[in-house]
């Protein structure tokens, strides 16, 4: 396996600069895999895009899953109504220019674009999308890149004390990582360095040696994509209260974004520090469902949840403040391999004192999302576990 790493990193400030160095690396033909959701280095992105778009001898392909896209009115009255509301949410994001060129169904033939995950009803009626999307699981993503040729990944980072943490995204990058370090892949790991993502410790901090590029300049400080947090229906809280009383002391636990995990995180928090009204809500609710009594767990947590989420969603977060989520496995409270979330979970997270942080660790999806490897531990500590999603 050709391994193209070396050290120290290229430390430079322009991103068509970096660009240009990387398309004569790779001899013109790019083969970039993207991080899932929010750790896209979009301005890195668009440099190589914007080379490949000008110079039609440059083959670029992408490989990525879930790219945010900021919402735009197509109609004149949708404008009217979404622009000033996407101008305040996400003033100065750069968007990635791939995604304007495949709605507009403009990708130039030297450029292609493959994801394994799409955005529920984002790219409908778009055929290029639809024709191009990868089936493949989450948890063997990385393996799925490496057996299409990646030759470079480009990802945001947060910049610490002699180290960059992957932070929002160390589901992929970890496990190619220990692949490279093995001499069973090789490829060129690009940052973006981005001081508003949140410094996460453990696993996902990893020296400044691992890279082989770094755009560090006053252009990569952009705000991080932060979609709104919606309402919770009544229905949801409801069915929320209903999964609460489902949920084990000791137990392990996973949530999906979305309404249905923020109700249950509501009802879970009630459950520990109002336990009297939650118990009232649940008769409530019981007297015209199906009887499960015998299921239910209605007490307040003593050992408490521990969290393994392949997805870390803001609403793990009131559950650690309530004690709900206190039950510990190797010095952490939870394990994630990505997070994507509104503002305010960013803002709490990067001002979280260290001692906190460190309860929250990012791991690779493997890790997360599979038995295989440490499987003895895994299944001791994984214990009466329950997985919400909507």
């Amino acid at each position: 396996m050709n391994n193209l790493h070396v050290v120290p990193p290229v430390v430079l400030t322009e991103a068509l600069e970096l660009a240009d160095q990387i398309i004569t690396r790779l001899d013109r033909k790019i083969i970039m895999g993207l991080p899932l959701g929010l750790g896209k280095a979009n301005l890195i992105v668009n440099a190589i895009y914007q080379r490949a778009v000008e110079n039609p001898e440059i083959d670029l392909t992408i490989l990525t899953a879930l790219t945010l896209v900021v919402p735009h009115g197509r109609s004149e009255l949708e404008k009217r109504f979404i622009d000033p509301i996407s101008e305040r949410l996400f003033k100065g994001y750069p968007e990635p220019l791939y995604a304007a060129a495949m709605r507009g169904g403009a990708l130039p033939a030297n450029i292609r674009v493959h994801e394994f995950f799409l955005q529920a009803g984002q790219w409908l009626g778009v055929p290029e999308v639809q024709q191009n999307y990868i089936s493949t699981n989450y948890t063997h993503a990385a393996k799925t890149l490496q057996d299409r040729g990646m030759n470079v990944i480009a990802q945001m980072v947060s910049p610490g004390d002699g180290q960059y943490s992957l932070s929002c995204n160390t589901d992929m990058t970890l496990d190619l990582l220990s692949e490279r370090a093995a001499g069973e892949a090789g490829f060129l790991l690009v940052g973006e360095v981005n001081p508003a993502l949140p410094f996460m410790t453990g696993e996902a901090a990893i020296s400044s040696d691992a890279f082989d590029y770094l755009l560090d300049g006053a252009s990569c400080h952009y705000p991080l994509f932060a979609p709104p947090k919606p309402a919770v229906a009544l229905a949801d809280y409801a069915a929320g209260f209903r999964i609460a009383a489902l949920i084990h002391d000791a137990g392990t636990l996973q949530i999906g974004i979305g309404s249905i995990g923020d109700g249950v995180a509501h009802a879970l928090v009630m459950r520990q520090t109002n336990n009297a009204v939650f118990r009232d809500i649940i008769d409530a609710l019981s007297a015209q469902a199906p009887d499960v009594s015998g299921l239910q767990q209605l007490l307040p947590f003593e050992d408490g949840l521990f969290g393994v989420s392949e997805m870390l969603v803001d609403a793990f977060l009131p559950l650690i403040d309530a004690g709900v989520i206190k039950r510990e496995v190797d010095g952490a409270l939870i394990h994630g391999a990505f997070y994507l979330g509104p503002e305010a979970f960013y803002r709490r997270l990067h001002d979280m004192p260290l001692v906190e942080r460190d309860k929250i660790q990012m791991k690779a999806v493997s890790w997360v999302n599979s038995l295989y490897g440490s499987e003895p531990v895994k299944r001791k500590t994984r214990t009466n576990a329950r997985f919400i999603n909507n």
